[in-house]
Parts: structure tokens; sequence; C-alpha cells
């Protein structure tokens, strides 16, 4: 979560200064959201694999270069955090290409493990 709570801090102070624009603001959710991912990356293999609530979704094959590749994604977000800009974004490449393209190209829904994507990019029709 870097954005929700910076966008809602901007409003705020943007609101306070009372230049005839305002955005009535009373709250904000984040569904899903990155709020740790030097830990939430780490467990991606192990949820993929060997879920508690659905069948293996990668193979064991997948797992172990998951898991190979999970230190080289910690310290790009290490990286990320120290940085800023263009770390950030490396590191969401390599953590994505590495982490979670492996359970995605499945078509799976990243929400749910144990469905597939219905309507993708998604995955729910919100129509």
């Amino acid at each position: 979560g870097h954005y929700i709570p910076a966008i809602s801090h901007k409003i705020y102070l943007e609101n306070k200064k009372a230049n005839g624009l305002t955005i009535h603001l009373e709250g904000v959710a984040i569904g899903n959201g990155m709020t740790h991912p030097e830990e939430q990356y780490k467990w991606y293999p192990l949820m993929a694999f060997n879920s508690s609530t659905a069948p293996s979704r990668v193979s064991e094959k997948e797992y172990k270069e998951m898991l190979d590749a999970v230190p080289g994604c910690v310290e790009a977000i290490r990286k990320c955090n120290k940085a800023g800009g263009i770390p950030c974004t490396k590191a969401f490449f390599q953590c994505n290409r590495a982490l979670f393209t492996p359970y995605q190209s499945k078509d799976l829904n990243p929400y749910d493990m144990r469905q597939k994507c219905e309507h993708p990019p998604l995955c729910y029709d919100f129509s």
C-alpha cells in the first residue's frame, strides 16, 4: 500500500487549503493490498505450491525456481525502499515475473486460488 495512503493524505492537505475545490473523503479501502512486499513475496512460492485451501497451482520445478528467485526479489524491494523511483519499477517487474507469472500464466484467479479466472483481467464480471 504505497499509493492509497499517499493519495489520501494529499487530498486531506489540499482540502485544508480550501481553494474552492474540495474532495469529500470520508475514508479509503485497500482491497488485497501489498502492504509489506518484502514479507509477502517470500510466501508466493509456498502458497502456489502447497496452499491449505487449493490444489497445487505450480509444478515442483516452478516452485523451486520461484524459491530461488525470492532472495533477489527481496533485495530489489530493499533497494526500492531506500531509493524509490526506478529501483521500485525494477523490483515490481523482477518480483512479479519470477514469483507471480508462474501462477498467473495458468489463467487462475489471483483472489481465489480454487478458481479459474473467468473474466480476465480482473477475473470477475463487473458489468
